[in-house]
Formats: C-alpha cells, structure tokens, sequence
C-alpha cells in the first residue's frame, strides 16, 4: 500500500467501512464519497472525515511515530489467524511497537484491522 494511494482512502465519522473521495469539496465543504465495498455514492463534510494517507501512529517517547502505510506493512508480514480482541491487540503490538496504551485503545486497533481487511480484501 503505497502513502499516495491513501490520500484520497478516507473513514467517514458515522459511516462504517471506508470511503473513496470522487469529488473536491465545494464551498460549503462538502464532497462526494464512494465506499470501496459496495459502491454506494454519499456526499459529506470533509471535516467529518479521516484520510488514511494522514493517519500517524503516536508511540511512547523516545520511539519513533509511524503512519499508517508502516502500520499496514507491518500487519501484512503476520500470517497468524486473527480471531479474537486478544490476537488483534497482539497483532498490533507488532505493527505498531511501543504503541501508547493510554490513547490507542482495543476499539481502535479493531478499525484498523478491519481497514487493512477491506483494503487487502481479506
């Protein structure tokens, strides 16, 4: 997964799955979105949505920070079956070392997993 093919890869607040940006936003800030899975066509706020291409990876001090494309090359080198909340946290314990425990919680470790799913069609 390459930084620039993200760019336009975004998660809308409210919306489950993730979003393809097919239009600028307007004055107003609105713009057009598809989902990657099933195509529906919406149109949103940008400030309510998140592109992936942007997403970093806070760590414990002194660790360095990565983005999301890190993240996701890291996740992609396990081949170990994820099936409970216990595998994803130990999947992310590899994919993103020395995570801060404090602000990157199980809830958010299921999005990104689920993320990576739907990007590698898994």
């Amino acid at each position: 997964m390459e930084r620039k093919q993200l760019k336009a890869i975004t998660a809308i607040k409210g919306r489950r799955g993730l979003w393809l940006q097919i239009s600028k936003p307007n004055i107003s800030g609105m713009a057009g979105f598809q989902n990657i899975d099933t195509e529906e066509k919406i149109s949103n706020q940008i400030k309510k949505t998140s592109f992936l291409g942007h997403m970093v990876f806070r760590t414990l001090a002194g660790h360095k920070n990565l983005d999301i494309v890190d993240v996701f090359e890291n996740m992609s080198k396990v081949k170990e079956k994820i099936e409970t909340i216990g595998d994803i946290i130990d999947l992310m314990a590899i994919a993103v070392p020395n995570y801060d425990e404090t602000k990157f919680k199980p809830y958010h470790m299921v999005k990104i997993v689920t993320w990576f799913n739907i990007l590698t069609n898994e």
